[in-house]
C-alpha cells in the first residue's frame, strides 16, 4: 500500500511483515483485531529505552528526577507530538462514526497507535531496531537543555509543599463527569483538610483534572 510505504519511510523503517503495522494503525473502531495489544507491548518499550537513555546520561540524578523526566518524555502529550511529527493522523485506520468526530486525530488515538506501532517495529524487528528508531524519533528531546527545562508538575509542587511543612498528602476526588464516553471532562477537587482548603479542577482525563486540581490549589496557597 503507497500509505504503509509512506509512513515507513518517516519512521525509517521498512517492515518486513506489513500487516503488522497495518495491525498497530487499526483502532478497536474499525475492526473486532485491533492495535490494544501491540500498544500494551510498546508502551513497556518506550518506557524501558527512554528511561535507559535517561539512566546513562544522567549519572548523578536521583531516581526521583529520573522518574520524573520519563514520566513527562512517555505522557500522553508527548506521544501525540511526536505521532503528529510522523502524521500518523492521517495513516490511522478508525471507523466510520470515529473518523466524523475526528478520533484520528485526538491525542489520545494519536498516542496509542504510536506505541502500537513501537510494539509492532519490536515483533518485527526485535529490540536494538526499535531502541534505534526510538531514540532517534526522541533525539531533540533527550538533548541536555530539553531534559532541563522539563517543569515539575503542580501535584508534585504541591506534595513537596506540603512534606516541606510536615502536612498530610492532599485528596484527590471526583466530584463530576460531563460528556460521552469519547469526550469525558471530569472534574475532581483537591482539598487540604489541615487547612481547611479546597480547590477544583477540571481536564479531560483524572490525571489531567488532578493536575489542574493542584494547579489551583498552589494558587490559593499563594
Amino acid at each position: 500500500m503507497r500509505q504503509l510505504a509512506e509512513l515507513q519511510h518517516k519512521i525509517g523503517y521498512q517492515f518486513q511483515n506489513e500487516a503488522l503495522l497495518k495491525l498497530a494503525l487499526t483502532h478497536r473502531s474499525a475492526e473486532p483485531i485491533h492495535n490494544e495489544r501491540l500498544e500494551f507491548i510498546g508502551d513497556s518499550i518506550v518506557n524501558l529505552i527512554v528511561g535507559e537513555a535517561l539512566f546513562h546520561a544522567h549519572l548523578s540524578e536521583p531516581e526521583g528526577e529520573l522518574s520524573r523526566w520519563r514520566a513527562a518524555l512517555v505522557q500522553r502529550e508527548t506521544l501525540a507530538d511526536l505521532a503528529t511529527v510522523l502524521d500518523l493522523q492521517k495513516f490511522i485506520i478508525v471507523g466510520p462514526g470515529e473518523k466524523k468526530m475526528g478520533g484520528h486525530e485526538r491525542p489520545s488515538t494519536l498516542s496509542n497507535t504510536l506505541e502500537a506501532i513501537f510494539g509492532a517495529l519490536y515483533f518485527d524487528s526485535g529490540f536494538e531496531k526499535t531502541k534505534e528508531i526510538i531514540l532517534n524519533l526522541y533525539a531533540d528531546r533527550l538533548s541536555v537543555n530539553h531534559i532541563q527545562n522539563i517543569q515539575k508538575d503542580p501535584k508534585t509542587v504541591l506534595q513537596e509543599w506540603l512534606q516541606a511543612r510536615q502536612y498530610p498528602l492532599p485528596t484527590y476526588v471526583v466530584i463530576a463527569t460531563h460528556g460521552q464516553d469519547h469526550d469525558t471532562l471530569f472534574q475532581i477537587s483537591c482539598e487540604l483538610s489541615p487547612l481547611s482548603l479546597r480547590a477544583v479542577g477540571e481536564g479531560s482525563s483524572k490525571r489531567k483534572a488532578e493536575q489542574d486540581a493542584a494547579k489551583n490549589m498552589l494558587l490559593l496557597l499563594k
